[in-house]
């Protein structure tokens, strides 16, 4: 045999020899025993595996078997969950910009971990000898660190300041106060305001009625009483037969002092309505006093800014009907009485199809006004309205239009859309912007084609920027 081919042959034998040595897997219970059969709770990797240890006292004969194995899958979750957050880079994720309440809670959330929901199921793993040390029941799993490295992968595409605060936002879904906090440092005052709205009214009731008392005597009785009782006496029927009005915000505002400045601020800007012009613009500033104190971001004193600079050219609109007016001069800070009507009308329906028809817009116009003064509580009203406002680029009345709808369906998005473009046509970028938050944490088999428009816009502008 000649030379070359019989090195050709031992060179392949060679080879063949050491890729099937290296094809051979380590078994991991032999892994196990040799390193750490006496090891602590914890994870371990030798080779190609990983080993999460569990362990739980048997302190207790009469716990059966099955009760030892549950703790120690729950310890065996929770021991290679937090094996996973501690190889990922937060960096990102902890130079956020957020300010007070929220920026505590995400930071303390991005330690906890609580905020991944990792399950073991997902992953192929290998339970090895189930072995009692001393009192102990101990549980050993192991998995392919490959398989590990896929799960990171995972929770990389996933983790962004987005995906935090959603998590926050949800948790806090029956929080109220804590809501109002989060999204005032999200930059969104009227998702605020709203919250805080809610937290305050379930101690008080806090309804601003637009129209003129029906009963201006009783009424004047019931809130006397209101005034001169202490706040512990009050007494949740009497606030129920009264209006909320100038009087009775003021003397709230005085009697409750560990009233945080948000719900000042709120009670503020309802006052602010009330008052003779030349009060007025007094008010407002008072409003931007009390929020300074919570330190907010730049776009919480923008969209303030911007509503007061906006709200003198309302107040002197002349034209409008009772309800209209106030409405437009608190831009949609403005809770109606459950007694108003919430029903459609004639004046709606005669609206909308000439609307679906494309005729005659002011006439249309005349017939939503017409409808809200019938219908205060009518959602859908206020939502057209705020359309033909829009098309008619009167961008200011369609602002206001579309809050007010807001206040009374909040969980209307294509509605929260409608706010977020108007602020894109008054060239309000930041104030729009504020609004991703909001419309992004909205499971997506909700959103309209419109309303995914309005984001893609939003998420354009912040690319650009």
């Amino acid at each position: 045999m000649n030379w070359t081919l019989s090195k050709t042959i031992v060179l392949m034998i060679n080879l063949l020899w050491s890729l099937s040595v290296c094809s051979v897997e380590v078994d991991p219970v032999l892994l196990y025993q040799a390193h750490y059969e006496k090891s602590l709770a914890g994870v371990y990797d030798k080779d190609d595996w990983l080993f999460i240890i569990a362990e739980v006292p048997t302190d207790s004969d009469k716990q059966p078997k099955i009760h030892y194995e549950a703790k120690t899958m729950l310890q065996t979750q929770h021991l290679l969950k937090q094996f996973i957050l501690k190889q990922m880079d937060f960096s990102v994720l902890k130079s956020h910009d957020f300010h007070g309440r929220l920026a505590a809670d995400f930071d303390e959330l991005l330690v906890s971990g609580d905020f991944y929901n990792f399950s073991i199921n997902a992953i192929s793993v290998r339970l090895l000898e189930n072995k009692g040390v001393s009192n102990k029941y101990r549980r050993v799993t192991a998995l392919k660190k490959n398989e590990l490295s896929k799960v990171k992968i995972n929770l990389s595409a996933i983790l962004n300041k987005l995906f935090v605060v959603n998590y926050l936002l949800n948790n806090a879904y029956e929080n109220n106060e804590l809501l109002a906090r989060y999204y005032f440092n999200l930059g969104l005052l009227r998702e605020a305001y709203f919250y805080k709205w809610q937290q305050l009214r379930q101690r008080y009731y806090l309804v601003n009625y637009p129209l003129l008392d029906k009963k201006p005597f009783q009424s004047r009785q019931l809130l006397r009483r209101v005034l001169e009782a202490d706040s512990k006496d009050y007494q949740l029927d009497w606030l129920k037969q009264i209006p909320a009005n100038t009087e009775l915000f003021a003397e709230v505002q005085d009697d409750i002092g560990g009233m945080d400045p948000l719900g000042q601020g709120l009670l503020d800007w309802l006052l602010a309505s009330n008052l003779p012009e030349e009060d007025y613009q007094k008010q407002l500033e008072k409003v931007l006093k009390r929020l300074d104190n919570l330190t907010p971001n730049s776009l919480i004193k923008a969209e303030f800014k911007f509503l007061q600079k906006n709200s003198l050219q309302i107040k002197k609109m002349k034209d409008s009907q009772p309800i209209l007016q106030v409405v437009l001069n608190q831009q949609g800070f403005l809770v109606l009485d459950a007694g108003y009507s919430n029903k459609s009308n004639t004046f709606f329906e005669q609206a909308i199809d000439l609307f679906k028809q494309g005729r005659n817009i002011d006439k249309v116009l005349i017939l939503l006004q017409q409808s809200v003064e019938e219908s205060p509580r009518h959602a859908e009203s206020w939502v057209y309205l705020g359309s033909v406002w829009k098309y008619k680029k009167d961008y200011i009345n369609a602002l206001a239009a579309f809050q007010q709808a807001s206040l009374l369906n909040h969980g209307d998005i294509e509605n929260q859309a409608n706010i977020a473009e108007i602020y894109l046509e008054l060239n309000q970028i930041g104030l729009a912007k504020a609004y991703l938050y909001y419309l992004q944490q909205q499971p997506a088999k909700k959103l309209s084609v419109y309303t995914q428009k309005i984001i893609s816009r939003l998420i354009n502008f912040e690319d650009k920027e």
